[in-house]
């Protein structure tokens, strides 16, 4: 989100003192100096149309491109065909990024030639999806430590065969101790798309050099969830399976480990994403080094547990049964009936030789977006956005990132050439709760989804919002804004005929009661010994994780259910929150966690809760 130039004020007050401009900056800004674009050859437009979409990235959606001008500031200026020919080049580039071309500034020479400034503005969408606004698949990867899931992402983004020694992943790899041992412990993201044909679209690719143009360039985006699988940082996984609400789950297993395939660690993340509902397929890596007796039991270990698995968790639900991916053609017709069929696909790959990688391809592309996540209901409820970073950037300020869960989330409208700006409560949201409950009252100044700018986002996607906050004073007496933070809307969508109508009378409701003690039903995964997990009881404290929300609580009260879900014990449990009020409604889900018990829980109803205030009252 860099502060963009404004090339009319900026540079062209240097052309007033001495004639010409100060040297175009190649590295950053965007404002691009240009002599001539007569006639360019394909190979030259394309890389044209590249620096065009860097440009447009610097600026938020504009740039500013100074025609018959030379790099170091000189104005030569172009004829009359000259510039003709170099503004249809222009137009020719920026609409092959959605993008249209105005005149800003027209100079002319005393040699009858002539200098323009030229505005490229992308189009941003008001509604749907295109190249700019995409409703991207999410995909979390999740494990054992030493299965391959970070070598296995590095190579469908990045196209990196590993050596075999682990070298793929380090692309990935954020934090020194994760360079020292080679384990993932944080979530990183990584994005590939396909063409409609199905083509790989990736940081791999022939003039791919940034998200946005992965995007630009693809039919479809997903996003993949790497994870940790070392059971230190549990925590760190649950957080992205609970708090990114991801598509579908692909679990990675190695084919050298035969009947110890389906380790402790990986038999709680399938349970977790059987829990949650997220379908699952499997990944079989190392298949070159496994021998063959090998392969087979790692195959039938997989087909046990994972049946076992289900069993176990919920008896009345549909089974599906794991079924393995012989060839691409069999990848695409599983994978657009997945969410139909009862099938959990398995794919067999190498990541050091490439061996059926065109099969995980081939299933990734025909993958159908879950309805659940597109619902129109969810669009046309009240905002809801989920904190997950927050971050202070300079020259921008406090920027969060998270994932839209209901609504919809439009910047304000502003017009600087007709000087009209358009503030009205309906752009004003929520930010809390703080320990009181109260909710901080901001706007949104710009968005950012998918590494670069747009107008618009919608339920389910993900997205990084630039705020603007109360005075510093206002802010530090409220409180930290922090992770599991929610943004919501001061006023429900249904009001706002009447808000429009009447902005001075229609005062808008006090924020949502905040949850201090709630009801819930919690089922006891039955993933460790009876002997070493603890008991549920009164009085038994652990770790809450809803969504983002991560906070210590404890069981007030513990009633076993006459409900009973496969082997899993059932418990009717009034739970306290020890720390802030935390935003949970009815049917919020969380994970309760002391040690190797993991409980899966949703709430009933709210109990005990806390009343807040919008801060400031005044509109920003």
């Amino acid at each position: 989100m860099r502060r963009k130039i404004n090339g009319l004020q900026d540079i062209w007050y240097q052309h007033h003192l001495n004639g010409s401009l100060p040297p175009e900056i190649d590295h950053e800004g965007n404002i691009e100096y240009k002599l001539k674009l007569i006639d360019p050859s394909e190979e030259r437009l394309e890389h044209l149309i590249t620096q065009l979409k860097w440009r447009l990235s610097e600026g938020q959606g504009e740039a500013l491109y100074e025609l018959g001008v030379s790099d170091d500031g000189t104005l030569s200026g172009l004829s009359e065909q000259e510039m003709e020919a170099t503004l249809d080049t222009l137009r020719r580039m920026a609409a092959e990024l959605n993008a249209n071309v105005s005149i800003k500034k027209s100079v002319q020479l005393t040699n009858d030639k002539r200098v323009i400034e030229a505005r490229i503005r992308q189009h941003q969408p008001t509604g749907g999806s295109n190249s700019t606004h995409h409703s991207d698949l999410r995909i979390v990867v999740i494990g054992d430590t030493g299965t391959g899931k970070s070598t296995l992402i590095a190579h469908l983004s990045h196209g990196i065969k590993d050596t075999g020694h682990g070298t793929a992943r380090i692309s990935l790899l954020r934090h020194p101790h994760e360079m020292e041992t080679g384990n993932t412990s944080s979530i990183v993201h990584e994005m590939i798309g396909y063409t409609e044909e199905g083509k790989l679209v990736s940081m791999a690719s022939d003039h791919i050099e940034t998200w946005e143009q992965i995007c630009h360039a693809s039919a479809k985006v997903m996003t993949l969830l790497d994870t940790s699988g070392r059971a230190r940082f549990i925590r760190t996984t649950i957080s992205a399976i609970m708090g990114y609400t991801p598509d579908y789950a692909m679990l990675v297993v190695p084919a050298t480990l035969g009947t110890a395939a389906m380790s402790p660690m990986a038999t709680e993340h399938a349970s977790l994403a059987f829990m949650l509902d997220i379908p699952l397929f499997v990944v079989v890596t190392k298949v070159d080094i496994a021998s063959s007796d090998n392969l087979q039991k790692c195959l039938r270990t997989l087909d046990d547990s994972l049946t076992w698995l289900q069993e176990r968790l919920d008896q009345e639900a549909a089974p599906r049964f794991p079924r393995i991916v012989h060839s691409t053609a069999a990848a695409q017709s599983i994978a657009r009936s997945m969410m139909q069929s009862q099938t959990i696909p398995i794919m067999l790959v190498s990541n050091v030789t490439g061996q059926h990688m065109d099969r995980i391809h081939s299933f990734l592309h025909a993958l159908d977006h879950p309805t659940r996540t597109v619902s129109r209901d969810l669009i046309d409820k009240p905002v809801e956005f989920h904190v997950e970073q927050v971050y202070q950037l300079p020259d921008i300020g406090t920027v969060v990132c998270g994932v839209l869960r209901r609504g919809r989330i439009q910047l304000a409208m502003a017009d600087k050439d007709e000087k009209i700006h358009l503030l009205r409560d309906d752009f004003v949201f929520g930010l809390g709760p703080n320990h009181q409950g109260d909710f901080l009252k901001v706007s949104i100044s710009s968005i950012h989804r998918l590494r670069f700018p747009v107008q618009v986002i919608q339920c389910g996607q993900t997205a990084s919002l630039a705020l603007n906050l109360p005075p510093a004073a206002v802010t530090a007496a409220w409180g930290k804004i922090k992770k599991g933070m929610v943004l919501i809307a001061q006023f429900d969508p249904s009001m706002m005929a009447a808000t429009a109508l009447h902005p001075l009378s229609a005062l808008p409701p006090p924020p949502p009661v905040m949850a201090a003690t709630f009801e819930a039903q919690l089922m006891v995964l039955p993933l460790a010994p009876p002997a070493s997990t603890p008991v549920i009881r009164p009085g038994l404290c652990g770790m809450l994780r809803s969504g983002f929300i991560r906070q210590q609580a404890r069981l007030v009260d513990a009633q076993p259910s006459l409900e009973q879900q496969g082997d899993s014990a059932c418990w009717i449990v009034l739970v306290q929150l020890l720390g802030n009020p935390e935003f949970l409604m009815a049917g919020s889900q969380f994970i309760f966690m002391e040690g190797s018990l993991k409980c899966l829980g949703k709430v009933t109803q709210l109990v005990q809760t806390v009343q807040g205030k919008w801060i400031p009252t005044t509109t920003l």
